[in-house]
């Protein structure tokens, strides 16, 4: 019994010195990080003092979208864009009752095919029903005279 508590009280031992070298590496890479992550900001504090200038120009087009210039503009622009439509729809409006007036135009005097070919007569056609026929009675003579080669 003595050996296996030697044996545990090593294992702990040393679980507890490998548990404290990981600590002190990821404290050490911690610090590096802290000390890149420093110089960065620095080097960002530097970098956006050179941005100011575009920042406030930024704020002033900002400001200005707030006062009543801007408003005004976007009334205008409003005002431009609803008479587009409004024009647009009746543009439309028009296109649609040409082609209405030009159809019953048409329809009234009958379309150019109409006028120009003459339609087939009733009496010139075979009727479908003796049309079959015939097609049906020139099958049944070639299925005879193929069974009878």
């Amino acid at each position: 019994m003595l050996i296996f508590l030697c044996i545990c009280a090593g294992l702990t031992t040393a679980s507890l010195i490998v548990l404290v070298v990981f600590l002190i590496r990821m404290l050490t890479q911690l610090r590096r990080t802290a000390g890149i992550l420093e110089s960065l900001a620095s080097n960002a504090n530097e970098k956006v003092d050179t941005f100011n200038g575009m920042f406030d120009t930024i704020r002033s087009v900002s400001n200005g979208m707030r006062s009543g210039w801007f408003k005004s503009i976007q009334f205008a622009l409003g005002l431009v864009s609803a008479y587009r439509d409004q024009r647009s729809e009746q543009q439309a409006r028009d296109q649609s009752a040409g082609q209405r007036q030009h159809a019953s135009h048409d329809s009234a005097q009958g379309s150019p095919c109409e006028q120009g070919s003459p339609s087939p007569k009733a009496e010139d056609t075979p009727p479908k029903d003796q049309a079959a026929r015939q097609h049906d009675a020139g099958n049944n003579t070639r299925d005879e005279g193929q069974s009878r080669i």
